[in-house]
């Protein structure tokens, strides 16, 4: 399998979990805490990271929902009850809407080394929401960093260097589903065919 085919399918399976737990819990967006939840039920070198320290996706859900019934607390809001959906909606139909935050760590992670770099941009996040989650884990982000680096490199993408990529393309991203690649200068950057829908801000 190509460079380019595992990453995008890469993308493609932490988009479409990172959905479908935006869904379960009735949010209006995808954003850093499904993220999260994504590394988890992909099962990549991210999700492994966390498992190695204890961490379930039962509890991460727990300690998410924890964490963001506290922060509408202090806003003096009392939350609906998100109703229990029936089942997922296909997310191949489209339909990805993301907050700020979260399309802005899926326009700029770096999944060539697997998922893992993901769950260090989650860390480094302005906002201190997965930092808030590990907490509720009974985790530090020195221990989560260090399970991060020792799986690094474990899903990195084969058949094409790093080098040699960024030589037939100045460079590619592969956002939340959609890949995007620069065909050199003064060429317009387009989706790839069929992708676009998934990322409308890639138009």
């Amino acid at each position: 399998m190509s460079t380019f085919s595992t990453l995008w399918r890469r993308s493609q399976a932490i988009s479409v979990a990172a959905k479908e737990e935006q869904e379960r819990l009735g949010h209006p967006e995808i954003d850093v805490a499904h993220l999260f939840l994504a590394l988890l039920v992909v099962g990549g070198a991210g999700g492994r990271a966390l498992s190695s320290l204890g961490v379930t996706l039962g509890s991460a859900r727990e300690a998410s929902n924890q964490v963001h019934a506290a922060q509408i607390a202090l806003l003096g809001v009392t939350p609906p009850r998100p109703e229990a959906a029936a089942s997922i909606p296909d997310p191949s139909i489209g339909g990805f809407r993301w907050s700020a935050r979260g399309a802005d760590i899926m326009r700029t992670v770096d999944l060539q080394h697997g998922d893992v770099d993901l769950l260090v941009a989650l860390l480094k996040e302005p906002s201190g929401h997965i930092a808030q989650v590990l907490r509720q884990l009974g985790l530090t982000e020195g221990m989560v960093r260090s399970a991060a680096a020792g799986g690094r490199g474990t899903d990195a993408a084969g058949g094409t260097s790093a080098k040699r990529w960024d030589t037939r393309c100045q460079f590619y991203r592969i956002c939340g589903g959609a890949a995007v690649v620069s065909l050199g200068p003064g060429v317009r950057s387009a989706p790839a065919a069929g992708m676009g829908r998934l990322l409308p801000w890639l138009h």
